[in-house]
């Protein structure tokens, strides 16, 4: 995990997991489908998102971007992300995959990344998986 500060305040956070580590394939996947029904909505997104990865080869995967919307546009998301691809490089190439709303497929694309499939949301409309090689 990866944050940016601005003096003692958080502003903005990435998550990543590791080529051949992939969180959401080793535990999200896993898990059981929750009693509560708004916990159920996110379950059945991961389960969505866990059957396009298991199309994938070994992937590293960023879970979260998130930078406080006040501060969009400072370039704080793209050099967090950026840390993040050169943090998860290995010596063998590899790609870095995220899922994204629609309204964010541009700012991805203009990282690297580029639009593999979309990816069901239940809790509104498609998400897209994207992927950028490392290393």
């Amino acid at each position: 995990m990866l944050g940016a500060h601005a003096g003692e305040v958080l502003v903005g956070v990435v998550m990543g997991s590791a080529a051949g580590n992939c969180r959401l394939c080793r535990v999200l996947a896993r898990e059981p489908r929750p009693e509560d029904h708004h916990l159920a909505i996110d379950w059945q997104f991961h389960q969505n998102v866990a059957q396009v990865h298991g199309l994938l080869d070994t992937h590293a995967w960023v879970e979260k971007a998130a930078v406080e919307p006040a501060l969009h546009g400072f370039g704080i998301g793209r050099r967090l992300l950026e840390s993040v691809a050169a943090a998860l490089e290995t010596e063998e190439p590899a790609e870095l995959v995220l899922e994204c709303a629609p309204d964010r497929v541009g700012f991805y694309t203009g990282l690297g990344y580029e639009t593999v499939s979309s990816i069901e949301d239940p809790a509104g409309p498609d998400a897209y998986l994207m992927q950028r090689r490392i290393n």
